[in-house]
């Protein structure tokens, strides 16, 4: 009889423990919803790293260099996943390797971590629920090694602890946001200033001498290029403009204008730049990135007075003259059939073309009075490099026998180093140089002539310093990494 009541005490102990538990299930689910009970009570991870899209897992592979910073946007995703609905507070620690010298960690252009000499700083980033953090990520590194980087909210530890390692490895690269790079090795057999123009078809064209080809760079930006001095084991950005030539329908080439921005090189547009070469010097041509630097002006055009690095030029009828040296443009022709000996000599305009951080350029014509022409673009070249560049295209309407014809003549100051390059018009006329106190370029010497006849260019360089003169001139073309 007493285990009637003993079962009915034990069933109301068990429905009274049921009740609490259901009660307690029903409290904690109003105080904390399923998300978060799994998030605080079952461990669920709620915080999770991506790399290109997909859960880290393993290193993160990236690179850098010994000499300048790496930046690598985006790198690493932190995605708040939501399953709790919390807003977490994520600090930011490094466990940093032997051979890192810098490191930066930004999150929507704020640091939230810094390494480096008199820099160490570490913040932390708000991820709200469903929300997600790109971080960007730039370092320098003497050595290759790797680094851990940890993000965690301290208040639900296992369920945001996030810990990323990346592993670098040291590259031969300026700026790794360019994909592809050309390296001209040059051999000189002078140490000098070097004048560079390589064509969008890949000529290179040094001192106005073609040296070699390259890789083509038509469909390249003007802002996706960069063009780098490696020499001495540091490396220079140099200054450099892109050009946009065009052709006439007499075959003449003439500088039309300055291409910016994503302007693309095509056709006969060339880009320009000037470096002192020494052997061991190399440089290097980077594409396909895009580059923030701006070049200021290095020539001011002042009426008729060019004014480039530490020169000055006076523009006028005849050519460009300076103190102490000068070029006559306009030169002189001697027909037959005179009663003496008469040199005709025409003057000429000037209007200028194009004017760039690295050169302004000049057009100079003739005025054909005398039955022949000298068209000329001349070049100005700033930023201390002192120099002139002549394209000189010569023609005559004259049919007959031309006694002597010379254009242009230079008087060479002291110091001045020039250079000439025959171009195509060696091909039609026996063309010399006269040295001397006045340096005359002979065109001809009783040369006969059809009359209404072009005969190609030519180009002369002047430089108030050696120039450099180039035996060989290796190249190659690689992708980033490099190798």
């Amino acid at each position: 009889m007493d285990s009637q009541p003993a079962r009915f005490r034990k069933s109301r102990v068990l429905a009274i423990i049921a009740v609490i538990v259901l009660a307690s299930f029903l409290t904690l689910l109003a105080v904390y919803p399923l998300g978060i009970q799994a998030v605080i009570l079952g461990g669920t991870k709620d915080v999770w790293a991506y790399s290109d899209g997909k859960p880290v897992s393993g290193a993160v592979q990236v690179y850098a260099s010994n000499e300048t910073v790496y930046c690598f946007p985006g790198i690493v995703e932190l995605r708040n996943s939501g399953i709790a609905g919390l807003p977490y507070t994520l600090g930011v620690s490094l466990r940093p390797s032997s051979g890192l010298e810098f490191l930066e960690v930004r999150a929507n252009g704020s640091m939230v971590l810094g390494f480096g000499p008199g820099l160490n700083y570490s913040g932390s980033l708000r991820l709200d629920p469903g929300s997600s953090v790109k971080l960007d990520l730039c370092l320098r590194a003497g050595r290759q090694g790797s680094f851990m980087l940890t993000f965690v909210d301290p208040r639900y530890e296992r369920a945001t602890m996030s810990v990323v390692t990346f592993s670098y490895v040291l590259v031969d690269w300026w700026n790794n946001s360019f994909t592809r790079r050309i390296t001209l090795a040059p051999t000189v057999s002078r140490e000098g200033l070097a004048l560079f123009e390589i064509t969008a078809d890949g000529t290179v064209y040094v001192n106005g001498k073609p040296v070699r080809k390259v890789s083509s760079l038509e469909g390249v930006e003007a802002n996706g290029l960069a063009v780098v001095l490696k020499s001495g084991g540091a490396r220079y950005l140099v200054p450099f403009q892109v050009e946009s030539w065009a052709k006439r329908p007499d075959g003449v080439l003439y500088p039309a204008r300055i291409k910016s921005g994503r302007e693309q090189m095509w056709g006969y547009d060339r880009l320009v730049f000037s470096a002192y070469l020494t052997n061991g010097s190399r440089i290097e041509i980077y594409l396909g990135g895009r580059l923030t630097a701006n070049f200021t002006g290095g020539v001011e055009v002042r009426g008729d007075t060019v004014v480039f690095g530490s020169e000055r030029a006076t523009l006028n009828e005849w050519g460009f003259f300076s103190e102490g040296w000068g070029v006559n443009l306009s030169g002189y022709i001697v027909y037959p059939y005179q009663a003496r000996r008469i040199g005709y000599s025409d003057a000429g305009t000037w209007r200028q073309l194009v004017s760039g951080p690295v050169r302004t350029i000049s057009w100079f014509n003739t005025s054909g009075f005398s039955d022949y022409r000298i068209e000329s673009a001349v070049a100005f070249w700033g930023r201390g490099v002192n120099a002139t560049q002549m394209y000189v295209w010569p023609s005559v309407d004259f049919r007959g026998i031309v006694l002597e014809w010379v254009s242009p003549i230079i008087y060479m100051g002291k110091g001045w180093t020039m250079s000439f390059d025959c171009g195509t018009t060696c091909s039609s006329l026996p063309v010399k140089v006269l040295p001397g106190n006045e340096t005359r370029v002979q065109l001809c010497r009783d040369f006969f002539t059809p009359g209404g006849a072009r005969y190609g260019y030519f180009h002369i360089a002047l430089v108030k310093a050696p120039l450099a003169e180039i035996r060989s001139m290796a190249a190659s073309f690689s992708s980033f990494p490099g190798g």
